[in-house]
């Protein structure tokens, strides 16, 4: 592993000062666009000569990141638009549904994709979105939907408690600067159809697998699977989310690369099964690569499906990049891939530096793949000459599982002190468990469910079932665990 070349690595680190420089530090973007053409010229021209300056490279990459990070929203100036839009109690405006809406008990959460408000007789157009909450939401609204409506305004506040959670900067990521308010959604009136793209089909899906979650189990459940398979963790009442969390396994409801790679491995090992028994396939282009290649879209679409937040996103680059290599045939390398993964997320947004999901995310894969592979194997567990081999590599994969499991919670600690105030070293236990009954019954199960459902809901009930008795052995971890002081 260690002869592997990874220039990208010290690129990346350069990357990441720029950014966390000019975030906080006051810079002007058009100095730094200036020295960065002027370094990158310098280089360029060194490079032509046969010269290496190895610190020049850095120092380019350095002040990309510096000037990204001059694209990072302000919570504090929203645009133009907003500013004037945030000067008004009550305001006619109209919008476009962009994400699936989020129904609780008391409210419904819409972001709306805002187009233009009325002032006076005429429209003034405006860009951002905007967070409306509906008290009483009867109509069965669709991503893709305008809607136009008289909504109250009100601004956007943080807590304000020392070292508390920046909700104003987390919305203003999101280019959400000003919320709005209605009684209920007969204020709103559609207009035309939706927009029947990509992201309507799959709200369709959400929404179908929703109900038959919710009218198959109970709410806490339903509000568990929900989560795994659909990204939507809203659903779960106050006591069981903090159960979980106080047990150390709260980090399963967020879609994450082991859900991916999970959906992934098993849409690879169903297409290669069939395709080396195709003879002409195998020969041609191998089952390896095919199976690879079918197997993408299908993780994809989960990735999708689940709202593609940061962790996926990443283990979907990981996961493209891995099926490329096995197209091309080329040496596969699983930090490559992670540093050009991180790489691409920063480039295109830079604030993705400072979330807990980033963080964690790649300080644990990268934990995983540094530390793993050097640690000593015990000796019972090393193959010996004319021994059955079976039982040393089980013990091998259960010794793997435990490090993995205790590397994964040593050096994520710092990130989830910093940003969650909390750490459960019961997690280390209770994750032994819990990891297993998800990945590979809870989830499977539950997948198998949403995709017999179009075919036959006996069946898709059938397989729900299934994934619900580990289920139920996961909410019985929880709770014994997540009550200890």
């Amino acid at each position: 592993m260690s002869a592997v070349h990874r220039p990208l690595f010290y690129l990346l680190i350069s990357l990441c000062c720029g950014i966390f420089a000019g975030h906080h530090l006051p810079v002007q973007p058009f100095l730094l666009a200036a020295s960065a053409i002027l370094l990158c010229a310098l280089l360029c021209f060194l490079t032509v000569r046969g010269q290496r300056l190895l610190l020049l490279p850095l120092a380019v990459f350095a002040l990309m990141g510096a000037l990204a990070s001059t694209t990072i929203p302000d919570p504090v100036q929203p645009p133009a638009g907003i500013q004037h839009l945030l000067q008004k109690k009550s305001v006619f405006l109209m919008g476009m549904i962009t994400r699936p809406l989020e129904r609780r008990l008391s409210s419904t959460t819409i972001i709306l994709r805002l187009e233009a408000f009325k002032e006076g007789e005429s429209w003034q157009t405006v860009s951002g979105n905007l967070l409306l909450t509906v008290r009483n939401c009867e109509k069965q609204w669709s991503v893709g939907q305008r809607l136009i409506g008289r909504v109250r305004i009100k601004p956007i506040r943080n807590f304000n408690n020392p070292g508390g959670f920046n909700y104003r900067q987390y919305l203003a990521d999101q280019r959400i600067w000003v919320r709005g308010y209605v009684r209920q959604d007969a204020e709103l009136v559609p207009m035309d159809k939706p927009e029947r793209g990509l992201s309507y089909f799959l709200d369709i899906i959400r929404t179908r697998s929703r109900v038959f979650l919710e009218a198959w189990l109970p709410p806490d459940l339903a509000g568990l699977y929900q989560a795994l398979l659909l990204g939507e963790r809203y659903r779960l009442s106050a006591d069981l989310r903090e159960q979980l969390y106080n047990a150390g396994i709260g980090h399963l409801l967020a879609i994450s690369g082991l859900h991916l790679g999970l959906v992934a491995g098993f849409a690879y090992l169903i297409f290669h099964f069939f395709l080396v028994r195709i003879v002409a396939v195998a020969r041609r282009w191998g089952a390896r690569p095919v199976a690879a290649l079918a197997a993408f879209p299908i993780a994809l679409t989960y990735g999708l499906l689940t709202g593609m937040g940061l962790p996926a996103l990443r283990a979907t680059l990981m996961l493209a990049f891995f099926t490329l290599a096995l197209v091309v045939q080329r040496e596969k390398d699983l930090l490559n891939s992670l540093l050009l993964a991180a790489f691409l997320i920063l480039s295109f947004h830079p604030e993705a530096l400072f979330a807990a999901s980033f963080q964690l995310s790649f300080i644990g894969v990268v934990a995983l793949v540094w530390v793993l592979p050097r640690l000593p194997v015990i000796s019972i567990l090393q193959p010996q000459d004319g021994q059955d081999q079976r039982l040393p590599r089980l013990g091998y994969r259960l010794y793997q599982f435990i490090c993995a499991s205790l590397i994964l919670s040593f050096f994520t600690a710092p990130v989830v002190l910093y940003h969650f105030h909390r750490l459960t070293p019961v997690g280390m236990i209770t994750n032994l468990f819990a990891v297993p009954l998800v990945g590979f019954l809870v989830l499977p199960a539950g997948l198998l469910a949403l995709c017999f459902l179009p075919i036959s809901a006996l069946l898709a009930g059938f397989f729900l079932t299934l994934g619900t008795l580990g289920l139920k052995l996961v909410v019985l971890l929880a709770a014994k665990f997540g009550s200890l002081p």
